[in-house]
């Protein structure tokens, strides 16, 4: 997918999906709006099962974040989803999931987020 061209390569997604590896943290991110005043939200659940460890990981976690619009809310629920992860062991893949065209672009096609670049910046790092 490029700039230009908001074609998605459906089957490349269908392929991943089928494909997940047995071990490996998934993290599901969502963010919200709702009109006047506009209030933000930003929800994510992370599980996933780790090798050599009898525990499964299930986290959920949701916040409201006050006055916002839905592109503020997707792009929040990925940078908590992006934190937790970097505490979570790196010897096995961290496959997160998002509806949002907007943060999979920022952070695969080098799109820019001019009105959330304190949020945006965060993802990236």
């Amino acid at each position: 997918m490029n700039k230009k061209d908001n074609s998605i390569d459906y089957s490349k997604i269908v392929r991943i999906a089928k494909e997940l590896p047995e071990y490996a943290i998934y993290g599901f991110t969502d963010g919200s709006a709702i009109n006047d005043p506009r209030t933000a939200g930003a929800g994510i659940f992370i599980t996933g099962n780790l090798p050599n460890v009898d525990n499964h990981i299930d986290i959920h976690i949701s916040v409201g974040l006050g006055p916002g619009d839905n592109n503020f809310g997707e792009m929040v629920a990925l940078l908590m989803c992006l934190t937790i992860f970097s505490g979570i062991r790196e010897d096995v893949p961290h496959i997160i999931f998002s509806d949002s065209l907007t943060c999979i672009c920022y952070l695969t096609s080098n799109w820019k987020s001019p009105t959330l670049p304190h949020v945006s910046w965060g993802t990236r790092k």
